[in-house]
């Protein structure tokens, strides 16, 4: 609904007109207290924000005015009230305003905001607005408006999305005792009712069921007057748990000392309008109300639910007030509260959800980690033309945020500007980041170039500048595609019966526009059938996917072959091509893929303590490709459900495509699982249940150890003695997640002074294991030589921070000193500590002695530096790699060996293309592009989460049966495990039915039944009713059968309306107008049966039909 109003006159608008041209040669005026400001315009929307077909949310639009001619400060106010003329919300906000400018202002009010809750705020209300304008800290008064007797209602249905549920325990009675448990359940600000709560008190070491109940219309349940000691609950809405946790708390006797109320909760505390900010508390003393005694004395370790890793910990110095946890990133969490500090009783352990922030905190600072620059000379006429800037953005917020950096370019003689950009991204904390810049000049010179940091309010965080920068225009050769290499990114295919849509994405290493061709052969039984094909310009790498299609005119198999051309006229050179084969197009039958059976070709398990990892081969009778889904669940022995999930695999025919799936038991005892296997239709194809299964259960979350530690003696010198160590290392974690940790080899002389240390940090992921090789040659003296090895988790990500240790070991050995036969000494390469995948590195070696040598690098990975003893070097994978150094000189040649791991870098989500809101019953496309270093682009998946359905791929399509909002999720992992997933809302609209029949009589006669006849479809998944007016007075005929029938009592000309309406109030209707003619009772001899004015009445019905036949 939209209403739209305008205050000015013609009369006013046509002063307003000569009122400017005056103002056109008089000085300005000033704002003062004799201006005139106004409201404009105003218009308000009314929106039904949880679909139970009532209005709850108000939007106001409107544009105040002025009458002077500069800026003007004004305040509007909104105050909203029943009908009763009771307050029972508002608003207010500053604004500034000029005269020619049309301003756009909103504001928003929601009924489950209104302040008067001892009714049931649903209006009508009443919405006064004031404007006000301010002058030096005073308010004066200009102009008002109201909006009356607009219905607004309470929300009565959920949204969809995670329903957090809060417990504390407090005094709610007058007794003043602490010993009355509450919950509330709530999703966001909706409260949530009917959740049901099972409640259970521990006795002795046994779980004793105390009762159950749900919760009322405010989200609200209280169980009073409880027994002190060790509770636990559990929550489920509509039947479905609601998370998997065990919340456990614990109050004491209430005539006790140690009575205290506790209580966690999440709400939107800081006003922020989001919902992401948690608070604890403890209550001491007695009291009731007004006399809570409420106190922060309390500590909270926040963890991360998905691997119970530690997110924060804070705790309060037990002063009036609450520990606060505001801004939490969007998430799961489980939390543990303890009395006074961490060393107190546990009082209370959960789980909650944030539902994620919208702000960030401006007192927060944002920096340049590091930036480095680089100079090229792309077009290899001997000129740098090119400088690329690599840096990493921080922020010191534990948060998202989004930063922009500006680069702007001066010439450095003239100090004139020449070219700016800016690019914006967004950062989370001090994670390393990689972002790659690069510019080129338009002409020949020396450029001095500012760098920018700002944040998301737009504050200046932090600059680097460059001067007299030198760089050449890149040549006229520069930008062509000649030599130039094409080739295909990435491809994907959809097949629909007899149709296949190939698409692909060609990129170029040219940095200009080329024009490429690509040809599609078709080949059946191996001879070629046909050929299609399409043109398109490309540049550079962008991402730009083309697609072409093709029909089959029989069911069978066939083979692509798709070959890329460049070519200005036409196709020239060969650049690149790939095969699909063995695709299928045809009809399916609807049970599988063209009706073919899936099963489980083997089943396998294995057992590592907690650990039970479950093997399987999914094979299909299909001769190709089809996707099946595998539903794994584990039970305890008692039939509990411990684990439900369901994964997606692309197998070809009886292929060994061996899958695995690991799962971790918190608890010993037996356990067994079941594998569905479902074919791509989601028909059942086969189920498999294991024996009893017995797993020790995970003593420690994370822990990690030497699985294996040897030592190698060698005389590397040749002269009959043991000089040089190799130590084998063999490191294996078991953890939720992963572990970051660090090896220290530390190494001692025979009186225990330390001559020499390693380092090594590395992430392990659960059952992950770490094989390396180190080596150690003894340049000091012939003695024993001691080494003591130490493995430590570094539970903060660094050493700064919590450090447990977790293995160690150290053995002796007597050494010979190795005759070294040089007058240098390779001591160590630095830049190997933290190095990242597409992370370009500087590694310099250090030398001890002469330095009058050549140093040459092989770094692991094919690529060599010769002669430098710096080289600047990028990794394209993750893994552990040896970096070989050859050091000489005209006497003595040295080889080197130090290693480094490289650590992944997770693909990131550059864009989700798809439209916001659909129409159930269209099928709508979803396609993302994202990007990762280049080694893992080819090995990218792409896994997208609807709502009754996982499908891969970059590029789907999905069809909505019904309307409502539906959070879709896409997922992008590298084959190294590094992932990312965002999410988008899809909002689905209804649409009415359409009538596909509409048969009627096209006249009638009186007391004589008549058929009407009519269909309609709706593209939803809704079930249709018909409504019929016959325009006779009659009530209305409502019905899910379109097939009726109606006797006019008299003889007239009818007005039908016939509309066809849909379960969510789409409508579709009809009008037609049908002649009912009068029965003829009138003999020839008179009119018998009538009395006079019988016949009177009769004639004059005789004439009015004739009159309406004129």
């Amino acid at each position: 609904m939209s209403q739209n109003r305008n205050s000015i006159s013609k009369q006013v608008l046509a002063w307003t007109a000569v009122f400017a041209l005056v103002l056109s040669i008089l000085p300005y005026s000033v704002a003062d207290q004799t201006s005139d400001e106004y409201f404009e315009s105003w218009s308000y929307e009314l929106s039904d924000t949880d679909g139970d077909d009532q209005y709850d949310t108000i939007l106001f639009t409107f544009d105040p005015n002025t009458n002077v001619s500069e800026y003007v400060d004004v305040e509007v106010n909104m105050n909203v009230r029943d009908s009763d003329g009771n307050y029972v919300g508002g608003d207010n906000e500053d604004y500034e305003i000029y005269w020619t400018e049309e301003d756009s202002f909103e504001m928003e009010w929601f009924v489950d905001d209104c302040d008067d809750w001892d009714s049931d705020c649903e209006g009508p209300f009443n919405f006064e607005f004031f404007l006000y304008e301010n002058i030096n800290g005073y308010s004066y008064f200009e102009d008002n408006f109201t909006e009356s007797n607009i219905s607004l209602y309470e929300t009565t249905i959920a949204p969809e999305g995670i329903i957090q549920i809060e417990n504390g325990v407090f005094s709610d009675d007058e007794d003043g005792y602490h010993n009355d448990i509450a919950f509330l359940s709530h999703m966001k600000d909706y409260e949530i009712s009917n959740v049901t709560i099972e409640l259970e008190r521990k006795v002795g070491t046994q779980w004793v069921d105390v009762g159950s109940d749900e919760t009322n219309e405010e989200g609200e349940l209280f169980f009073k007057n409880m027994t002190s000691g060790e509770y636990r609950w559990f929550a489920a809405y509509e039947g479905v748990s609601l998370d998997a946790q065990s919340h456990t708390f614990v109050f004491y006797s209430a005539t006790s000392d140690e009575n205290i109320g506790h209580v966690g909760f999440m709400d939107d505390f800081d006003g922020d309008d989001d919902f992401d900010d948690f608070a604890f508390y403890r209550l001491i003393d007695n009291g009731s109300g007004s006399g809570w005694n409420v106190s922060d004395g309390v500590y909270v370790e926040l963890f991360h639910a998905e691997n119970n890793t530690l997110y924060t910990e804070d705790g309060g110095d037990g002063d009036e007030g609450i520990l606060m946890f505001n801004d939490v990133p969007l998430g799961n969490y489980t939390f543990n509260m303890y009395n006074e500090s961490a060393d107190g009783d546990l009082l209370q352990s959960g789980w909650m959800h944030s539902y994620g922030s919208l702000s960030t905190d401006s007192d927060e600072n944002e920096y340049f980690d590091w930036i480095y620059d680089y100079y090229y000379d792309t077009d290899e006429d001997g000129y740098y033309d090119t400088i690329e800037f690599e840096y990493d953005l921080d922020t010191s917020c534990d948060c998202y945020l989004n930063v922009t950096t500006y680069f702007d370019f001066y010439d450095n003689e003239t100090g004139q500007f020449v070219d700016s950009f800016d690019v914006e991204d967004e950062i989370y904390g001090d994670e390393d980041d990689y972002f790659i810049d690069e510019w080129s000049p338009s002409y020949n010179g020396s450029f001095d170039i500012i760098i920018t940091l700002y944040d998301e309010e737009e504050n200046l965080e932090d600059e680097v500048q460059y001067d007299n920068v030198q760089l050449n225009v890149r040549s006229e050769s520069n930008g062509t595609d000649e030599d130039s290499d094409e080739w295909f990114h990435s491809w994907n295919f959809e097949v629909d019966s007899f149709d296949i849509e190939i698409e692909y994405d060609p990129n170029t290493n040219c940095g200009c526009e080329v024009r490429v061709w690509t040809y599609i052969d078709v080949y059946q039984d191996g001879n070629k059938i046909d050929t299609i094909s399409d043109d398109h310009y490309i540049y550079s790498d962008e991402n730009l996917w083309y697609a072409q299609n093709w029909t089959a005119y029989e069911e069978d198999y066939y083979d692509f072959y798709v070959v890329l051309f460049d070519g200005e006229e036409g196709p020239d050179n060969y650049e690149d091509n790939f095969w699909i084969n063995d695709v299928y197009l045809g009809e399916e039958d609807g049970n599988g893929t063209q009706g073919f059976n899936e099963w489980f070709g083997d089943v396998d398990h294995r057992v590592d303590r907690d650990l039970l990892e479950i093997g399987f081969n999914p094979n299909t009778e299909f001769e190709g490709y089809t996707n099946v889904s595998i539903q794994i669940n584990i039970y305890s022995d008692d039939g509990t459900g411990m684990l439900e999930d369901t994964i997606s695999a692309l197998i070809y025919s009886d292929d060994y495509d061996w899958i695995e799936y690991n799962w971790t038991a918190y608890e010993p005892g037996y356990y067994y699982f079941e594998l569905r296997l479902y074919d791509e239709n989601n028909n059942l194809e086969e189920e498999y249940y294991s024996d009893d299964i017995f797993l020790k259960g995970n003593e420690s979350d994370n822990q990690a150890w030497f699985d294996n530690l040897a030592y190698t003696l060698e005389d590397a010198d040749g002269d009959d003695g043991n000089d040089k160590v190799f130590i084998d290392y063999t490191i294996k974690a078991e953890c939720e997640g992963e572990m970051q940790l660090l090896l220290l080899l530390d190494i001692f002389s025979q009186d225990l002074d330390m001559i020499d240390t390693y380092e090594l940090y590395f992430t392990l992921k659960n059952n992950e294991i770490l094989e390396f090789t180190y080596d150690w040659e003894n340049y000091h003296s012939e003695e024993e030589i001691t080494f003591f090895s130490t493995l430590e988790y570094l539970v903060d990500g660094d050493s700064n921070g919590e450090v447990i240790v977790q293995d160690s070991s150290n053995t002796s050995f007597y050494l010979d000193v190795f005759d070294y036969g040089a007058d240098f000494f390779v001591e160590d390469v630095t830049g190997r500590d933290i190095v990242f995948e597409g992370q370009n590195v500087e590694f310099e070696v250090i030398l001890s002695g002469s330095n009058d040598v050549v140093v040459d690098w092989n770094m692991g990975d094919g690529m060599i530096y010769e002669n430098a003893f710096k080289v600047y070097h990028t990794y394209e994978d993750s893994g552990n790699y040896d970096i070989i150094l050859h050091v000489y000189d005209d006497n003595n040649f040295v080889e080197q060996y130090f290693d480094i791991s490289v650590r992944n870098v997770a693909p990131t989500i550059l864009n989700i293309m798809m439209d916001d809101t659909v129409n159930e019953g269209d099928q709508v496309s979803f396609n993302v592009q994202y990007e990762d270093v280049p080694m893992d682009m080819d090995s990218i998946l792409v896994t997208w989460i609807f709502p009754d359905g996982v499908f891969q791929g970059n590029f789907v399509q999905y069809t909505f049966a019904d309307d409502g909002e539906f959070l879709i999720s896409v997922e992008i992992k590298d084959d190294d495990g590094g992932a990312t997933m965002e999410q988008r809302m899809v909002i689905v609209q209804n649409v009415a039915p359409v009538f596909t029949e509409f048969a009627l009589p096209s006249e009638g006669e009186q007391g004589v039944a008549m058929d009407f006849r009519v269909s309609a479809t709706d593209p939803g998944d809704d079930t249709i009713t018909y409504k019929f007016d016959f325009g006779d007075g009659t009530a209305q005929l409502i019905t899910q059968d379109g097939n009726v029938s109606h006797k006019y009592a008299s003889g007239d000309t009818f007005e039908i309306i016939i509309c066809a309406i849909d379960e969510d109030g789409g409508e579709t209707c009809r009008t037609e107008v049908i002649p009912v003619a009068l029965l003829e009772q009138i003999e020839d001899s008179g009119l018998p049966g009538f009395g006079f004015l019988g016949v009177i009445s009769a004639l004059g019905a005789i004439t009015l039909l004739r009159r309406r036949t004129h």
